[in-house]
């Protein structure tokens, strides 16, 4: 058997982030139209987001209980770790460097390492901000159970106009949709299924592959859902989203995804 360290697996937490960050950011840039140099740019300011962890301790980014003053200080200095490392590093541009040092900035200045706020901000920066958010809150945590996609954006909405830039909050939810791709939805039928495409006109109504039955069983071979066309779930009763379910209490695997 292959005994992975808690360096190794600290780093493919931080790889795996970091490319969920980079895939997220390269696709609102897009949603917002913005130039082909920005989207490159986004991608590599979202994939060296968190370098600067590398620095910081692994028992303390892995710690599951309150951090201590001091360890919450530590982690937050990956901030200046990162801009450090990647203002040495060879082919990398004053703009990333930048962007990655403000990533943590807030809207409303309540953010760190400075304290910079509004309009001070790139946008670059700011949709990284609002990325990696949303990334952490739907992700695994060691001290924190993954939040329900639908569930993040709403609390990245209630932070509009005080920790993100308001316009940019409702454009990200736009671009992400109400029931993101991926998110796992429980239906008014009791089955359970995952959300694998948006429907940009109906965006209460995405498509639905169904992997559980009602009683919590796999369904083989799964049932596919396009809410927009009103299927039933019985002859009076069209099929809707009753509640987004988190990812950790969905009992979802990836055998369910595949026929």
């Amino acid at each position: 058997a292959i005994v992975r360290t808690s360096k190794e697996m600290v780093s493919e937490k931080l790889i795996d982030k970091a490319l969920q960050v980079s895939v997220y950011m390269i696709a609102f840039a897009r949603f917002l139209e913005m130039s082909e140099e920005d989207l490159e740019m986004a991608g590599v300011v979202g994939l060296l987001i968190d370098v600067g962890k590398l620095n910081i301790p692994d028992e303390v980014l892995s710690k599951r209980e309150r951090l201590t003053p001091e360890e919450f200080v530590l982690v937050r200095s990956h901030v200046d770790h990162s801009a450090q490392i990647l203002a040495q590093a060879s082919g990398i541009s004053p703009a990333v460097v930048q962007a990655v040092a403000t990533h943590h900035e807030r809207f409303d200045g309540s953010g760190y390492p400075k304290g910079v706020r509004g309009d001070e901000l790139s946008a670059i920066a700011a949709i990284a901000g609002i990325v990696d958010t949303f990334i952490g809150l739907t992700s695994t945590r060691p001290y924190a159970a993954p939040v329900a996609p639908s569930n993040a954006l709403n609390m990245l909405h209630k932070w509009r106009g005080t920790a993100f830039h308001p316009l940019l909050v409702e454009q990200f939810i736009r671009c992400i949709g109400i029931f993101p791709v991926g998110a796992v939805v429980e239906l008014n039928s009791g089955e359970v299924g995952v959300v694998i495409a948006q429907n940009l006109e109906k965006r209460l109504q995405p498509r639905i592959m169904v992997v559980r039955d009602a009683a919590g069983h796999p369904l083989r071979p799964q049932k596919l859902l396009d809410l927009s066309k009103s299927p039933k779930v019985n002859p009076e009763e069209p099929y809707r989203i009753r509640r987004t379910l988190e990812y950790g209490k969905a009992n979802i695997s990836r055998n369910d995804l595949f026929l």
